[in-house]
């Protein structure tokens, strides 16, 4: 019972999140077409770390540190909200307890796992300053992701084990964020921000016949450095 309603929320979790991905994405198209002379365009580049575990029912993960590097198109739509859409890489993952077994499958002894998942992301987000002075703002959003490459390396090993074809191929979830920008020029600013991200997706396949696989869910705190830069309007000027 708990895991069919579990899947229920994913799917309606996964509906709403969709959603949310088209009518921002509606919403660029039509200020898009709205001609006014200010500066309504940005682009960012951020990148820091990216401390990762995924959650689960069953296994055990300590947390581990990856890395987010990505970039941002930004749409000004008022004095308070910005639009912001983009790709990014980040490397998620996590330390895993296992236990080794003999041939008997007896427990000989116990070690771990360091698990790295490299994802493809696109973000999309809307920023809200919470100051007349645009410093302080808040985040949150949504992120699609497709896992380009993921390894596993025993303790015990000297080499990492590819195992990407063990895991779902794309992620969805949601971003929540708060932090500090700093203008510097006129058309740059630098920024400051914690982010925190959620998969809503079990990236664990769920076979058939096996429908008791527990959920695996992705969870990451990055700490992320940016630079912005406005893009200037030009205004178009008629020859007589």
């Amino acid at each position: 019972m708990c895991i069919l309603v579990g899947r229920i929320n994913t799917l309606l979790m996964r509906k709403f999140l969709s959603i949310l991905f088209v009518l921002a994405l509606s919403s660029v198209a039509v200020f898009g077409q709205v001609a006014e002379d200010e500066n309504r365009y940005s682009i960012a580049v951020e990148g820091g770390p990216s401390f990762s575990k995924p959650l689960s029912s069953t296994y055990h993960f300590e947390r581990t540190m990856g890395s987010y590097f990505g970039v941002m198109m930004g749409y000004v739509i008022d004095d308070v909200f910005i639009l912001r859409v983009g790709i990014s890489n980040q490397r998620k993952g996590g330390i895993q307890d296992v236990f080794y077994t003999n041939s008997n499958k007896d427990t000989t002894g116990t070690g771990t796992m360091l698990l790295r998942q490299n994802y493809l992301t696109i973000p999309l987000t809307f920023r809200a300053y919470l100051d007349k002075n645009q410093r302080f703002f808040l985040g949150g959003g949504a992120y699609l992701g497709f896992l380009l490459r993921s390894t596993g390396k025993y303790d015990n090993a000297t080499k990492r084990e590819i195992n990407t074809s063990t895991y779902a191929g794309s992620d969805i979830g949601f971003n929540l964020g708060a932090g500090i920008q700093q203008r510097i020029s006129k058309l740059i600013k630098l920024s400051l921000e914690a982010q925190y991200n959620y998969g809503v997706d079990n990236v664990l396949p769920q076979p058939k016949g096996r429908p008791t696989i527990p959920n695996w869910n992705h969870q990451a705190t990055s700490v992320l450095l940016g630079v912005q830069y406005t893009i200037p309007y030009v205004r178009e000027v008629e020859v007589e």
